[in-house]
């Protein structure tokens, strides 16, 4: 009954033996009765007006036949135009009243209100009617609609500014050709051929129905499409008192049919997106999955079943450790209407765990519906565990040979300088950098593989931050003939982290300071304190980056694919080995750079007396929070 309650428009539903068996508030008022008034009783006797009139047999059809039907009716016992929908719903009928003035275009709404809703403008007619012979033409040209009067045997006995205008103004044939005062507009009807052929017979049946009494009411709706537009029309005929003839109104309903065609249109594309299954695609409704693919079903585990009888809840099939990224995502979608694509992983229904990529887009505000995309990424993330175990084991591997080289290295270096061949030494020399390289680039690949298992060990310690960093510009200021290192600021500041660690990050920082700015002289580190934390930035001039690459070069082994490559080799791993180690001890880590002004890399971390410090200490800890897991 939720359902019926938030709808807008009234809902009554009946079983096949016409008892009510459900209605909402709104249904229940249009009777001025309680719904336990009318749960039980039979449809007729609530609506007696509906007994014997035209939609009774609309009502009757949808029912034996089983196939929707919609259709717009006068119920004069509540002056009100409705446009009704009964569908069938387990051997019986579902129907939906919706007032039409809700509906149409202004002009529409005018001409409903004037003849139907309220039926003022049409009592003011029949009172004219009644009063004199004489009708009253400024009541008519009044009314946006095209409207004439017609006679029992169908000549036109009036028409009103608009219809004169229209048929003035249009001179293709349509509907209103040669309809001026005096014409039959039966005989009209009967003529017509072309495009208007099949509509004016249409009319032509409705009107003599109108006329002849045994129709209440008729409307028709027909597109009327000129060289230069669309344009579509909904045509009413309703009987005048006394038999005296009817009134037939033409009322422009393009704005409408337009919406109409658009909505048709976005719903057609959303349903080939929904039945494409090149990826999972769900409805939520709040923490319920309401509309979902087979693709997504697939992912799951969960039948078509399970979701008619509402069993998938995206929360529930959510692992905790992922609640943080939803409530992030559902911000965005909040905010944005649409939220940032992420990782994460759902429960299917046997227990097991699959990885998805997801996106999400608001549908609309009230009630808070939207529609989410998924990708499985099982191969990948599979691809990467290998990867990962391949790095692993192969640094592990290369380690060992490259410990034995260097030492085999230093203990020839040695020898050779005691028996005094100096000039073989110098051959020795580029041996053993290429060697540090290799060394760094070795443990480099450890780290990374470390980090992806959640193993990678941190020292708890208290640190001299500006004596670190000190420590840091001296050495590879002896190491560089190329740039100047020039400090400034200081901190004071002590945290706690581990000090090795901090220095391999300052320390690539400073590193790629250097190589990616080969024509400039400076690199500048500037250390800032603040209340809670301390921030220490590498300023270079050279290259710069692309802000298309700056949201991804903290990614493992990504390389900006540009004409930098030629020039600086790497494999793309010392910016996330830094970033992991940073936000380890509870800071972060950032870039602002434009392509050709150089880059500011700035780290900040908390001071000890923070959250910040007392969340990083915890992450440190073998025993600590997730992210000593690898979480």
């Amino acid at each position: 009954m939720s359902l019926f309650a938030s709808l807008p428009d009234a809902v009554v539903a009946v079983d096949s033996g016409w008892r009510i068996t459900a209605l909402n508030q709104r249904a229940a008022s249009l009777v001025q009765q309680t719904r336990e008034e009318v749960l039980g009783k039979p449809f007729w006797e609530t609506f007696p007006e509906a007994l014997g009139a035209a939609c009774e047999q609309q009502y009757q059809q949808a029912l034996q036949t089983q196939v929707a039907v919609r259709f717009e009716v006068c119920y004069p016992a509540l002056h009100a135009w409705f446009q009704i929908t009964a569908s069938p719903s387990h051997g019986g009928l579902v129907l939906f009243f919706q007032e039409m003035t809700r509906h149409k275009h202004e002009a529409e709404a005018q001409w409903r209100i004037a003849l139907a809703q309220d039926i003022t403008a049409h009592k003011q007619v029949e009172e004219a009617l009644r009063a004199s012979e004489h009708l009253s033409q400024a009541i008519l040209d009044a009314l946006t609609a095209h409207i004439a009067v017609l006679d029992p045997a169908g000549t036109i006995l009036a028409v009103n500014e608009a219809w004169r205008r229209f048929a003035r103004d249009n001179s293709e044939p349509g509907p209103l050709a040669g309809t001026e005062v005096g014409a039959n507009y039966l005989e009209v009807c009967r003529k017509a051929r072309g495009e208007f052929a099949e509509e004016a017979q249409e009319a032509l049946a409705g009107i003599l129905a109108v006329l002849h009494g045994s129709r209440s009411h008729f409307t028709l709706e027909y597109p009327c499409h000129s060289p230069e537009e669309q344009r579509w029309f909904l045509m009413s005929a309703t009987p005048l008192p006394e038999g005296e003839g009817a009134v037939v109104a033409h009322i422009t309903i393009t704005e409408r049919k337009r919406a109409e065609e658009a909505v048709q249109a976005s719903e057609a594309r959303a349903r080939r997106l929904l039945e494409s299954n090149l990826i999972g695609v769900v409805v939520a409704d709040g923490e319920l999955i309401v509309e979902a693919n087979d693709a997504f079903l697939e992912m799951v585990g969960y039948t078509r079943e399970d979701l008619e009888h509402r069993r998938l809840n995206w929360s529930a099939m959510t692992p905790a450790e992922y609640a943080p990224l939803d409530q992030r995502g559902l911000q965005e979608l909040r905010e944005r209407g649409v939220c940032t694509p992420f990782e994460k992983e759902y429960y299917r229904k046997d227990g097991s765990r699959i990885p998805i990529l997801i996106g999400a887009a608001t549908l609309q505000e009230q009630p808070v519906q939207w529609a989410c995309f998924m990708l499985d990424i099982s191969e990948r993330k599979e691809l990467e565990r290998r990867k990962d175990e391949f790095i692993s084991i192969a640094s592990h591997e290369l380690k060992t040979p490259i410990t034995v080289l260097k030492g085999f290295v230093q203990l020839i270096q040695r020898r050779l300088e005691q028996q005094g061949v100096s000039e073989l030494v110098q051959y020795l020399a580029p041996m053993q950098t290429q060697l540090d390289r290799l060394t760094r680039l070795v443990n480099e690949l450890l780290d990374v593989s470390k980090i992806q298992a959640g193993r990678l060990d941190y020292a708890e310690e208290t640190v001299d931050l500006d004596a670190l960093v000190h420590e840091v510009v001296e050495f590879l200021q002896q190491t560089s003939a190329t740039h100047t290192i020039r400090l400034s600021g200081a901190s004071q500041a002590h945290i706690v982290g581990d000090r090795d660690r901090l220095s391999q990050v300052f320390t690539n920082l400073l590193t790629n300071a250097i190589k990616y700015s080969p024509q400039g002289q400076y690199v500048d580190v500037q250390i800032v304190p603040s209340a809670e934390t301390v921030t220490v930035s590498v300023h270079d001039y050279g290259v710069g980056i692309a802000r298309v690459h700056q949201g991804k070069i903290f990614e493992r082994f990504y390389r900006v694919q540009d004409y930098h490559d030629k020039t600086f080799p790497g494999l793309g791993m010392g910016l996330y080995i830094s970033q992991q180690i940073v936000e380890r001890h509870g800071g972060t880590l950032w870039v602002v750079s434009e392509e050709g002004q150089g880059a500011t890399f700035s780290v900040s971390l908390p001071l000890p007396h923070t959250e910040g410090a007392a969340q990083a200490r915890a992450a440190m800890s073998p025993h600590g929070s997730g992210l000593a897991k690898g979480e």
